[in-house]
């Protein structure tokens, strides 16, 4: 099988279906209306890229079956499609945060009653809650860091190409899904003309829970599923960060603020490509553990170093972030 074909077939996939998910937003009025919250958006930007990813995906998955026999994941698919689903929903009508989450509850049980679950206690009843809870905190993360045009996909491009190059077992799947993304960002990069909307942050968020919960599985917590999980960090980071800002400001997390820390960035003078590049670094140093435990078979204390850099450095990124809002303030 060739890794480079396969990718190109993905990428090219994408791209027509972005492109056809674009013109059909733009033709039915299915566009984001400026809120005020990003100022760089000024005019109403096509939704539906979530769907182009999805169905670029689809497409290249069928052709690399038909070319190469390669197994359709079927579940794999299936559930995504759901997620997909209830993310449009999200889009068209803007559900209540409450019905939003029950929708998430009821999807990640159901994902978890078709094994996408890690063995974290060998305890049935405890992996099944943890595997849930673990589907619903990447999905709102990625759902959370998406306010800056082609920083998920980047980062999700990140994320699905080393679980692809470092984990042979994981199948092709991961790497035909960073060719789709691959294909979306040639529109969502800055300046963006769709956006993934909710449909594709809970899409990807999803696959990424789907592959850091299943990859590994035989490893156990420490060498199989936690390497995997920090290639999530910065989705991570963003989520614990908001969540913490916004409780010391008496502020919801999970409603529009100019805390998340791409916007940040942006309001002390960086740019979106500059805000971008920063994420994506700070993506690819999460794989750091990966490499270590796949590649150079490292021990677990190169493990806990490695940790312990990534840590440093999310830390100090921490401290940056508050500071330049005690600065403009």
């Amino acid at each position: 099988m060739n890794i480079i074909a396969s990718l190109a077939i993905a990428f090219l996939s994408g791209l027509v279906f972005t492109f056809l998910a674009r013109s059909f937003a733009r033709q039915f009025g299915i566009v984001n209306k400026p809120t005020g919250l990003v100022p760089q958006h000024t005019k109403p930007i096509a939704y539906l890229g979530g769907l182009g990813i999805y169905l670029g995906l689809l497409v290249a998955c069928l052709i690399q079956h038909f070319l190469y026999t390669t197994p359709i994941p079927y579940w794999f698919l299936l559930l995504g499609f759901l997620y997909l689903t209830m993310g449009v929903m999200d889009d068209l009508m803007v559900m209540r945060p409450l019905t939003k989450f029950a929708f998430q509850v009821v999807l990640a049980s159901l994902a978890v009653w078709a094994g996408v679950i890690f063995p974290f206690t060998g305890m049935m009843i405890v992996d099944y809650g943890l595997s849930a809870f673990w589907i619903l905190v990447l999905v709102n993360a990625f759902n959370l860091t998406d306010v800056c045009d082609g920083l998920v996909g980047g980062l999700s491009v990140v994320v699905f190409l080393s679980i692809s190059f470092f984990i042979g077992s994981a199948s092709i799947i991961p790497l035909l899904v960073a060719g789709s993304i691959l294909g979306f960002l040639v529109y969502n990069s800055p300046l963006a003309s769709i956006f993934m909307g909710d449909a594709g942050s809970h899409l990807l968020g999803f696959w990424a829970a789907y592959f850091t919960l299943t990859s590994m599985t035989a490893n156990g917590i420490i060498l199989g599923f936690l390497p995997v999980a920090i290639l999530t960090g910065v989705f991570l980071f963003e989520l614990t960060f908001l969540i913490i800002v916004r409780y010391r400001k008496g502020l919801k997390w999970w409603l529009g603020s100019p805390d998340h820390f791409s916007l940040r960035l942006q309001a002390n003078g960086f740019s979106k490509w500059q805000t971008d590049i920063i994420a994506w670094i700070m993506g690819i140093a999460c794989g750091l553990p990966l490499f270590i435990i796949q590649i150079i078979n490292g021990s677990t204390v190169m493990l806990g170093i490695s940790i312990l850099i990534i840590v440093l450095i999310f830390a100090f990124f921490w401290r940056y972030l508050l500071r330049i809002e005690k600065e403009a303030s």
